[in-house]
């Protein structure tokens, strides 16, 4: 580590860069472009120096305000110049050859290497200013040039993604070319970027039109296996790039100058987690207008600790490495359009369009969805071999490219479907899903590809993916909330798998160090998702009106619960006292409504003041309509939660005495809910199971028994027998499926660029972006708009939540994108007691 300083000097006075800038025209074969980009980033020439990051290292750039001002210069020269001179796209005429040739050739030339990136660079920095300073017509102006066989103007910008594209799909990842492909792939990022300067509500930018409709949706196969394969391998960036100036990150300073207000760089953190503590000195050099570039260490934020265990992995990888965040961000950019990609299918006639690709309208979708496991194809080759197979002679051969038959389409004989390692892309996600992007693309994958979503559960990949996820929920209250709803859709997803709820059950783990002065031993994957599930709940119950968040929390406790087998004690009491706490949220509720109703009963401030302090509202504009509100969320997670219990001991009671041990510590609990009509169906079944078992122990140990352990052995001896004495009522299962709502983008779309814009290290002009919509109300990523939900799947109909009858089989719950903020509520009394020193009174 340590630190290092070199000096920036003014780029205002260098020749080639106001050349570059200035009116005059420097046409595409001009030898200007070789001379400027090949010696661009040269310390001999002084232009810029260039400091190379390691991990975990930060460049500080305490730049004069004079040096930020005359780059805005350079570009402001540059907009002003472009639509007279054409370098723009002069300059993209003249990459595209030069890739041409590095693609073309047997042996990659170095020199070729150093150009082409210098350019992407220039160009890149170039097109987010003119993103951020014009209009979308006015932008496409700038990169308009005439063709000597078509009179109109044509954007080369069309021609240039294709060219991006094969570059990143067949140029070899090597350590001379790993920043050329992150370069392309930010270039990428930065093009697509017009859709954060417009409102969701608003047709795709034009931009995306040669991306989906044009000569790059036949790429889209290639690209996006390439994009995941990148992320998947999750390769670090090469040795000799660590600790010595070199040219090739001038990317990274020059990305974060250009933008005029972000000084700090990093090459491996990228600002999405932890801060780091730099102070920017004046020296005397600050006095010659020459800036420092200083090196030094990052310090981590502080957050929660993780969740411990004998089974956690050694080798623990917080994010992905710089080509695999990049491809994964370009890759999310690409394959979540859905909805928009409809909207923008209007445009056709006014955009001289047809629609080419009617079957799959986002081909990076379509592609990413339908991905098969290498393994799949090694089969079928294998199969092939083995096979002898001989046509018919009456039997057309046709091409492995189809067939054009008359001007008809090609007769397509080769299987759509692409190849990847399914196996390297959970190895990755599972070490990177505290970075957003990774549970994003699992997500995609799991949700809506069913090759992965098979290989998941057959291959036990979620063995993998489950102590990353449940530690997500462990430190919930340090990350932010978008993620820990991902992490619980995943685990919801997972509990739809019944032999899922059955593996986790089977699965122990030693021990598990649960807080600093705990530690559990011997406890199931199933029992450790329980605990985390019940934790998540309580630290959060200041946001019961997030109804997202703790709706798909019960749903994943439900779809467990048919097949939750010998749940730990600790976990038993969790449940249980989660349970308590939540009743007695509700009777200081309803006392809190029957004195704001009782308009004769005379009561002070303060009386009502204490009763709302434990509650979620807040205490200086608490409404009665919101306690009402409060009143009736509350029935319904402690309904939920009562349904849940009752299934446990419905199906598996046998393996589960340690839980009724914990509901019979706490049966006096369970009074005020007996008079309530929307509990008194599913307490018949806990009632008669908790009577029963009392009768028991009081014929066998007396009234009040003082020996713990003799009440299990009470307990267990009649388990096996009290279902069929009892003669308990048989509920539904329950059986909840995660459903996305039908228009994914209003929450994908805003949220894929807000990761993009703390994961990418480009930072964008904050004040121009119009994607974002904050809510007055909230203080996370912006858009409430409703997302997901989690359906019953006992029924197709929905089933309005507040209808409560006896045998109603139906659990539809609707849910929002709601928000984490607020105080995090730890009730350490409630989770109190894992061991079985209680005594029953």
């Amino acid at each position: 580590m340590g630190s290092s300083s070199s000096s920036l000097v003014d780029v205002s006075k260098d020749k080639p860069l106001q050349k570059f800038v200035g009116p005059e025209e420097l046409p595409p074969n001009s030898e200007f472009w070789n001379d400027f980009l090949s010696s661009f980033g040269s310390s001999k020439n002084n232009r810029f120096v260039i400091v190379l990051l390691g991990f975990d290292q930060i460049v500080l750039i305490s730049a004069l305000m004079n040096f930020e001002e005359t780059s805005k210069s350079l570009l402001r020269d540059l907009k002003k110049n472009n639509l007279q001179s054409h370098n723009i796209p002069n300059l993209i005429q003249f990459l595209i050859s030069q890739v041409s040739e590095l693609m073309g050739s047997t042996n990659i030339c170095e020199d070729t290497i150093l150009i082409v990136q210098n350019g992407l660079l220039i160009l890149r920095l170039s097109v987010k200013y003119l993103m951020e300073h014009t209009s979308e017509a006015r932008f496409f102006a700038h990169f308009s040039v005439t063709s000597p066989e078509d009179p109109h103007c044509l954007s080369v910008i069309e021609c240039l993604f294709p060219v991006l594209f094969k570059l990143v799909t067949n140029l070899p990842i090597q350590d001379n070319t790993y920043l050329l492909h992150c370069e392309a792939h930010l270039l990428c990022i930065v093009l697509l970027s017009r859709q954060m300067y417009k409102e969701l509500s608003a047709p795709l930018p034009q931009v995306y039109v040669s991306v989906v409709w044009g000569k790059c949706a036949s790429l889209a196969p290639a690209l996006v296996c390439r994009l995941l394969s990148n992320f998947a391998e999750n390769r670090p960036v090469p040795p000799h790039l660590h600790g010595i100036e070199q040219y090739s990150l001038i990317w990274r300073a020059a990305s974060s100058v250009a933008g005029g207000l972000l000084s700090i760089v990093t090459l491996g953190g990228f600002l999405s987690r932890g801060t780091a503590n730099t102070t920017a000195t004046t020296t005397k050099s600050d006095t010659l207008d020459t800036p420092q570039v200083t090196i030094v260490e990052a310090v981590k934020a502080t957050s929660a600790v993780d969740l411990v265990t004998s089974e956690s992995n050694t080798k623990s990888v917080d994010q992905c490495h710089l080509l695999s965040n990049v491809s994964s961000l370009l890759l999310l950019v690409l394959t979540t359009q859905a909805g928009s990609i409809e909207k923008s299918i209007s445009t056709y006639p006014d955009l001289g369009l047809k629609d080419s690709n009617p079957l799959g309208r986002n081909p990076y979708r379509n592609t990413l969805f339908t991905l098969q496991d290498e393994t799949v194809q090694k089969h079928q080759a294998e199969s092939i071999m083995d096979s002898t197979h001989v046509l018919p002679k009456s039997t057309p051969r046709l091409q492995p490219g189809g067939a054009t038959l008359n001007g008809h389409l090609n007769i397509v004989t080769q299987s759509s479907s692409s190849f990847i390692n399914f196996t390297a892309i959970c190895d990755t996600a599972a070490l990177t899903l505290s970075q957003d992007s990774s549970p994003l693309i699992l997500y995609l994958l799991l949700h809506r590809n069913t090759n992965f979503h098979t290989f998941i559960m057959q291959d036990r990949g979620y063995e993998k993916l489950l102590p990353p996820l449940l530690n997500i929920l462990y430190k919930s209250q340090s990350h932010n909330s978008h993620l820990v709803y991902m992490a619980l859709i995943l685990l919801l997803i997972f509990t739809e798998n019944e032999q899922f709820g059955r593996d986790i059950h089977t699965s122990e783990i030693k021990w598990v160090q649960w807080s600093a002065n705990r530690r559990l031993s011997n406890v199931s994957y199933g029992s450790l998702t329980v605990l985390v599930l019940c934790r998540t709940i309580q630290y959060h119950l200041n946001q019961l009106k997030d109804k997202y968040l703790h709706v798909n929390i019960l749903a994943a406790l439900a779809n467990l619960s048919p097949r939750i087998t010998k749940l730990h004690p600790y976990a038993c009491d969790t449940l249980v006292n989660l349970l308590q706490l939540l009743i007695k949220r509700h009777n200081k509720t309803v006392d809190i409504l029957r004195k704001m109703s009782d308009d004769n009963q005379s009561q002070t401030v303060g009386e009502v003041t204490k009763l709302l302090s434990n509650t979620s509202i807040n205490s200086s504009s608490a409404t009665e309509e919101e306690m009402v509100q409060e009143l009736a969320l509350l029935e319904e997670v402690i309904r939920m939660l009562l349904e849940i219990i009752n299934s446990i001991i419905t199906h598996t009671m046998m393996s589960n005495t340690d839980l009724i041990y914990s509901l019979l510590y706490k049966k006096d609990s369970f009074a005020p809910l007996r008079s309530h009509p929307s509990f008194q169906s599913v307490l018949q079944n806990i009632d008669i199971v908790l009577t029963h078992f009392s009768k028991k122990i009081e014929a066998e140990l007396g009234p009040q028994p003082t020996q713990p352990q003799a009440v299990m052995q009470v307990i267990q001896k009649h388990a096996n027998n009290t279902q069929r004495s009892c003669n308990l009522k048989k509920f539904p299962d329950l059986k909840f499926k995660y459903v996305e709502e039908e228009s994914p983008d209003e929450f994908f779309i805003p949220y894929v660029w807000s990761v993009v814009l703390r994961q990418s290290g480009i930072h964008f002009k904050s004040k121009s972006l119009m994607l974002f919509t904050p809510d007055p109300h909230t203080t996370t990523t912006p858009n409430n708009n409703n997302k997901t939900g989690v359906c019953d799947d006992n029924d197709d109909d929905e089933i309005d939540d507040s209808k409560d009858e006896e045998d109603d089989n139906n659990h539809h719950r609707e849910t929002t994108n709601g928000s984490l903020n607020g105080t995090v509520l730890n009730n350490n009394n409630s989770s109190a007691g894992s061991t079985r020193d209680q005594v029953l009174v």
